[in-house]
């Protein structure tokens, strides 16, 4: 059993979907501190819909509701080298009966900006959306001052 720099075992990591770089996996308890700080962070929530602090109760609270919330499916980006979470990717507003769905991410690891990983976790959501899901429309929303979400959408127009 190979051991990671102080991390689990790697057989014991959840992991949802895998890339090559990357894995999504549900968020955990153990990620809400570090998402409050990334929400909390203004060059991270330009591109939210965040119009005010979020204290670590808000996002706890947050957490406990997904569980409930069947329309949001919600993942946490993590570094297939080192289990570090860096970002969330989801689908929002899920309309099964007409195949619809938004997506919404960020990458809260500033260092990372720029370097492809949302794009691969939008890929592995992408997937399972219309491979498990069977949704036949999945929409993305930009701000236009978001210049590295315009350019991974670009991508695929």
């Amino acid at each position: 059993m190979k051991k990671r720099k102080g991390k689990k075992p790697v057989q014991n990591r959840v992991v949802f979907r895998m890339g090559k770089r990357i894995y999504l996996r549900p968020l955990s308890k153990e990620d809400i501190p570090l998402l409050a700080v990334w929400i909390n962070d203004p060059e991270v929530n330009q591109y939210l819909k965040i119009s005010h602090p979020m204290r670590l109760e808000d996002e706890m609270k947050f957490y406990e509701s997904l569980g409930e919330r069947k329309n949001d499916i919600i993942f946490a980006i993590v570094l297939k080298d080192t289990d570090d979470i860096i970002g969330t990717m989801g689908l929002h507003k899920i309309d099964h009966k007409n195949g619809l769905a938004t997506t919404g991410s960020f990458i809260g690891r500033k260092d990372l900006w720029g370097k492809g990983y949302g794009t691969e976790a939008k890929m592995l959501l992408l997937e399972y959306a219309f491979n498990t899901l069977n949704l036949r429309k999945v929409c993305s929303i930009v701000y236009d001052f978001n210049e590295r979400s315009k350019k991974c959408l670009k991508k695929w127009a």
